[in-house]
């Protein structure tokens, strides 16, 4: 090879090995800068949201305190007694016991069938018409 053909081969090199070091170099800081203002913003929102939570928290356990505080203490009530508060009662009526016959007929709709899974048909071993019928239903029958 000649001289000339391979400096321009050597040259071709150097640039190739030029631009692979210049794509792994890192970002520059201005291009890195946009990324962190956009994770520090959105850091800043959680950290707001949070705060808010707790402040709406912090709120909502003080009223349920106060709210505590204002009813007075009931006494214990046994599990087959109802208790009414005062919206309730409005609603209810209060009369005198009496005795009242309970009806628990009803009318549907429908149509009575057998059940035909729990069912078996009878066949003859001999064709014909029965004349007399000498045994009932659930007898026993021997030969």
């Amino acid at each position: 090879m000649s001289g000339t053909k391979l400096q321009e081969i050597e040259t071709q090199e150097v640039k190739y090995e030029e631009e692979i070091h210049h794509e792994a170099e890192p970002l520059p800081i201005r291009h890195n800068r946009k990324l962190y203002t956009l994770i520090g913003a959105i850091l800043l929102v959680f950290l707001l949201g949070g705060g808010g939570f707790l402040l709406k928290q912090k709120a909502a356990s003080a009223n349920l305190k106060a709210t505590a505080e204002a009813k007075p203490a009931l006494a214990p009530v046994a599990p087959d007694v109802a208790v009414a508060d005062a919206s309730e009662q409005k609603q209810l009526t209060v009369e005198a016991v009496t005795e009242r016959t309970y009806q628990t007929e009803g009318e549907v709709t429908g149509k009575v069938a057998f059940n035909e899974d729990n069912m078996s048909p009878v066949f003859t071993p001999y064709a014909g018409r029965i004349v007399e019928l000498l045994a009932s239903k659930g007898d026993v029958v021997k030969r």
